[in-house]
């Protein structure tokens, strides 16, 4: 038998993720229309707000590692919704921003959001802000005991190696 803390219907990772399952599943629709995933819709998002990021400011923005954003951007490139260039200022650094048709399929997506909206599908429960508020602090906690974690791990190293 289980403790009753450690059954998968008490993890709030679980429920995270279900989550996470679920707003993928109704953003799905349009995904499919549009021909794209979601993290190329991540992407697409991030640019909009945007216009233009650096690989790294990309990454950091939606949590992913450079890696794991290169076959993304790829992907997107080939779509001709983005397009990679070397940084104006660091050439070193590669760019990626939209092109017009990156720019053109953004009112599919605003009139998608719109069902979305307190007006729309969430109409009648908490306001999104409440949502994102808690998610928020949620996210603060977490990372807050993932810094702790990182630090007592290098700390234990720190003693092993002496």
């Amino acid at each position: 038998m289980i403790r009753e803390d450690l059954k998968l219907e008490n993890q709030l990772c679980f429920r995270v993720h279900r989550l996470s399952r679920m707003f993928i599943s109704l953003y799905q629709p349009l995904m499919t229309r549009l021909g794209i995933t979601y993290p190329q819709y991540l992407v697409l998002l991030a640019l909009w707000e945007s216009d233009a990021l650096d690989y790294q400011q990309l990454a950091e923005r939606l949590g992913y590692s450079t890696g794991t954003l290169t076959p993304v951007i790829q992907r997107l490139e080939q779509m001709k919704l983005v397009r990679r260039k070397k940084h104006p200022a660091d050439r070193r650094k590669t760019c990626v921003e939209l092109t017009q048709g990156g720019l053109s399929i953004k009112a599919e997506v605003e009139t998608m959001a719109d069902r979305f909206s307190d007006g729309g599908l969430l109409a009648g429960r908490e306001s999104i802000e409440e949502y994102k508020k808690c998610m928020d602090t949620l996210s603060a906690d977490l990372s807050k005991v993932a810094k702790e974690n990182s630090n007592r791990k290098s700390t234990e190293e720190n003693r092993r190696n002496k």
